[in-house]
């Protein structure tokens, strides 16, 4: 029992170090498959706005891209967040 213990205590800084990577991982292709679509919307406004087209809707338009940019930079934050806590929560940190 006290051996498997301590297999367990030798093998976990090699997972530890995999979760938090995997985790990177997965925050950052969340993070750009919502901030893509704003970016591109952004740039697509610009242009709009660059041949002439001016008024209210390109002004809400521009309002949705950014709040949409903004929005996923807070749920990537908050994933991260909520990562670091439970993990540390599960180590008994």
């Amino acid at each position: 029992m006290v051996k498997n213990e301590k297999r367990k205590k030798e093998e976990k800084w090699h997972l530890v170090i995999a979760q938090r990577i995997v985790h990177a991982i997965v925050g950052l292709v969340s993070f750009f498959c919502v901030a893509m679509p704003a970016v591109l919307l952004i740039k697509a406004l610009d242009w709009i706005e660059s041949i002439g087209v001016d008024g209210f809707d390109l002004v809400v338009m521009r309002l949705l891209a950014h709040a949409l940019l903004l929005f996923d930079v807070y749920c990537v934050l908050l994933y991260i967040a909520a990562k670091v806590f439970l993990d540390n929560k599960e180590e008994g940190h």
